[in-house]
């Protein structure tokens, strides 16, 4: 298209903007201000970001647009509340829209909606998408969906998160155990009472698996376990879930239990956003959040984890290495504490 093909078309546009305005008495019309000048001023309110705090449906749209949803869909969706809290639009009206006659409001929405698809055009900007109110509502539903498991997670999590994580890598292990030995591992895990639950880890730190020949998982183990793990047929493939337990318990131990219980609520609530779709592990700053998380912590307990740090940054490293896509039975996912943990060490 040649550049005089655009300027005429851009001038048919602005035209048609102004027949708009001068059809419908609900705009003022600016003497002062040119038709592009208008138009300008129009395309810039439309395009203004809506508040998600006072706007119920904003953080929806934002889910699925994977963006901030602006004045535009409010107009498309006749949000007269919302339009009217805009002050660009609202000295462009002369009533506001919620007291607007009911006759004249087909009009006016019919107006507002053209003005803003011409503006659009005018400044060669390409029109959003607006959802449709089922794929708002069928995302809000899915969001509380998303939420309420990772709440009830939560309600059945009855000792840390770390000592839920080492008890899932147990039972895998129980896993690979031939039945009955296997029934019998994992009824004697879930029969553990919330103070052995919260112990386990402790217990693993001071006899970890070093390899077949040495005792290990004293206190955690019973010895009809230890010699079927030890066998030929199960060993190979639990060592990499008993040396995952070694760094588990080596990162938990290392944690004041005060600031360990600090970075289980954050990757809790992070675990909650990233199940529901507002955020992604790998575009959060974990160091950041870290840092966050220290200016919770007491000085006590910051003392103590520096003097542990340089001992569980190899376990952090390992875990970090091994928890791709794996996850808790709680409803926090392995990766976020251990991201998050990471990011801790690093502030």
């Amino acid at each position: 298209m040649s550049t005089s093909e655009s300027s005429e078309i851009t001038t048919v546009l602005l035209n048609a903007f102004s027949f708009v305005l001068t059809k419908h008495p609900q705009f003022k019309r600016d003497g002062g201000k040119s038709v592009s000048q208008m138009a300008k001023t129009w395309s810039e309110a439309i395009s203004e970001p809506l508040d998600d705090t006072d706007v119920k449906y904003t953080k929806a749209l934002k889910r699925i647009l994977g963006e901030d949803p602006t004045v535009y869909h409010a107009i498309a969706y006749k949000d007269a509340k919302t339009v009217d809290s805009n002050d660009t639009i609202r000295s462009l009206l002369d009533t506001k829209l919620q007291a607007c006659a009911q006759e004249n409001h087909y009009a006016a929405w019919k107006a507002m909606s053209t003005l803003s698809i011409l503006s659009y055009m005018i400044h060669d900007v390409e029109l959003p998408r607006v959802p449709s109110h089922g794929e708002i509502e069928c995302n809000i539903k899915q969001h509380r969906s998303a939420r309420k498991r990772v709440s009830d997670g939560n309600k059945g999590l009855q000792c840390g998160s770390m000592s839920a994580a080492f008890l899932q890598n147990l039972s895998d292990i129980a896993k690979l155990l031939p039945s009955p030995s296997q029934e019998a591992m994992i009824a004697r895990i879930n029969g553990l009472s919330v103070a052995e639950k919260s112990t386990v880890c402790s217990r693993w730190v001071m006899s970890p698996y070093c390899g077949v020949g040495d005792v290990f998982g004293d206190g955690v183990l019973i010895d009809t376990e230890r010699h079927a793990i030890c066998s030929e047929d199960v060993i190979t493939k639990a060592e990499p879930i008993l040396r995952k337990l070694n760094d588990v318990a080596k990162v938990q131990k290392g944690i004041p239990d005060n600031m360990l219980g600090k970075i289980e609520e954050y990757a809790t609530r992070i675990a909650g956003k990233i199940t529901s779709g507002d955020a992604s592990l790998e575009g959060l700053d974990m160091q950041k959040i870290g840092e966050e998380v220290l200016q919770t912590c007491s000085e006590e307990d910051m003392a103590n984890l520096a003097d542990n740090i340089q001992n569980i940054i190899p376990a952090l490293g390992s875990l970090q290495q091994t928890m791709c896509g794996d996850t808790s039975s709680h409803g926090v996912p392995l990766p976020v504490m251990s991201s998050l943990l990471s990011g801790l060490a690093r502030s």
